[in-house]
């Protein structure tokens, strides 16, 4: 009888025990699962980008809910996550106050807020630069230079500075080193991307706007990574071709259909022929290439050489690059621009020529 005693007894403390232990547990569980929550919740307040200095304009209307600007600035990539912006603002003793505002991604969640409550309005920034797509080094330089307080003979001799070349070419890999150009003419022709650059405080000098130039044309490579990847071009065959449709495309649907003619052609070891790039080899802009124009000797001249130019011809923007990755399937081998914009494609010599004949003379008026 007291063995059974006894052996009732001990089964009651092992169900005890075993009671704790399951607390104990449910307990640790939930302090990990608040403590993940808390550092989720702290990540989600911290810059988006922290080295970055590029500054964004950021327009809070009168009567817009903290709900409504969270969702702004998240599309803006300014913050992390909207829905923790909006309660960790909640929490904070001022409400968000309308406005024009100049706020970057380094900026944490706090430093944001702070500023969107104090009611900061944006300054006007002492130098504002716009490089429009297709544009060469030499022209971003004349840009540059009529905006900055540098000379576009300053601008130039740094972006052809070797040693520069070399620093960049350290911390972005698409920039050869100057012993690596292979004929390229300027190292960074094609990668100053083409945007709106505005400066605060005081004038910047060239270094740090080719440097902001080029950290751009970096940001669209990750953008497009995954397209770039699964490429069978490198990024400077991609920005090269990409460059070459940026100048000979005056129309956005044209970009496409002309990246597939250029595809078709080096697919078939054909020359390219592209007008753009005799202007470049010359140096010069041609609204019509002469026959003499034609002959000279550059490799950049795509009537006298097979394939690609050596390098970029001018900074290509966001949507020659897409048509550049993803051209349009063509059996089109030539294409001719009328003055008026509208862009004829032929499959064969005899049908383009053809089509010379019949609009050439529409250029004798331009």
């Amino acid at each position: 009888m007291k063995t059974l005693i006894y052996s009732y007894t001990g089964r009651r403390r092992s169900k005890k025990k075993k009671g704790k232990a399951g607390l104990y547990g449910l307990g640790l569980i939930f302090l990990m699962s608040f403590a993940a929550g808390l550092l989720y919740v702290l990540y989600m307040l911290f810059p988006v980008a922290e080295n970055s200095r590029e500054k964004q304009t950021v327009v809070i209307e009168q009567g817009t809910s903290t709900e409504a600007a969270a969702e702004q600035l998240k599309n803006q990539q300014l913050i992390r996550h909207a829905g923790v912006f909006q309660y960790y603002s909640y929490l904070r003793p001022d409400s968000l106050k309308a406005g024009t505002y100049r706020l970057s991604a380094s900026m944490s969640a706090g430093e944001i807020a702070g500023a969107l409550e104090a009611g900061e309005q944006a300054q006007e920034p002492v130098v504002s630069i716009t490089v429009p797509e297709g544009r060469s080094l030499e022209q971003i330089a004349r840009i540059s230079a009529k905006n900055a307080d540098f000379s576009e003979e300053k601008f130039m001799e740094t972006a052809t500075e070797d040693s520069f070349i070399r620093s960049l070419s350290e911390s972005y890999s698409f920039i050869q080193q100057p012993n690596n150009q292979n004929e390229i003419r300027y190292a960074l022709e094609g990668y100053l991307s083409p945007q709106t650059y505005e400066y605060y405080g005081e004038s910047p000098e060239a270094e740090v706007i080719i440097k902001d130039m080029i950290e751009r044309t970096n940001k669209t490579m990750v953008e497009f990574s995954n397209q770039i990847a699964d490429s069978s071009w490198t990024v400077r065959e991609i920005w090269t071709i990409a460059s070459i449709v940026e100048r000979e495309a005056m129309r956005a649907e044209d970009r496409a259909p002309i990246a597939g003619v250029i595809e078709n052609r080096l697919g078939k070891n054909m020359r390219l022929e592209m007008d753009p790039t005799v202007a470049y080899a010359l140096g010069e802009h041609r609204l019509r290439t002469s026959f003499k124009d034609l002959q000279v000797s550059s490799p950049y001249n795509t009537y006298r050489n097979r394939g690609l130019p050596p390098g970029p011809i001018a900074s290509p923007g966001t949507q020659s690059i897409q048509a550049a990755l993803s051209p349009e399937r063509t059996k089109a081998l030539y294409f001719y621009a009328r003055p008026n914009g509208n862009v004829i494609y032929n499959e064969t010599y005899e049908q383009h020529t053809r089509t010379q004949n019949k609009y050439e003379s529409e250029w004798e008026n331009q």
